[in-house]
């Protein structure tokens, strides 16, 4: 998923949590991090590798909501 976002600072952890409105235990979240100060940037996420301790990508889910969270 690609997301364009306003980067106040390089270095920046965002992520994104990809989940099933109805059923709060189908998620998958994944991170990367800025590489521009006060900028726009586009922002790629992989999915297939979610960060640790978060459930894998399951592609039999419905996810239908994104949240974004920024210095995460």
């Amino acid at each position: 998923m690609s997301v364009r976002v306003w980067s106040p600072d390089a270095g920046v952890k965002v992520r994104i949590k990809l989940a099933d409105h109805a059923d709060d235990e189908k998620y998958v979240v994944a991170e990367a991090f800025t590489t521009l100060a006060n900028e726009w940037q586009t922002m790629e996420f992989d999915f297939s590798k979610p960060i640790s301790l978060t459930p894998a990508l399951d592609l039999n889910n419905s996810y239908d909501k994104a949240t974004i969270y920024f210095n995460y």
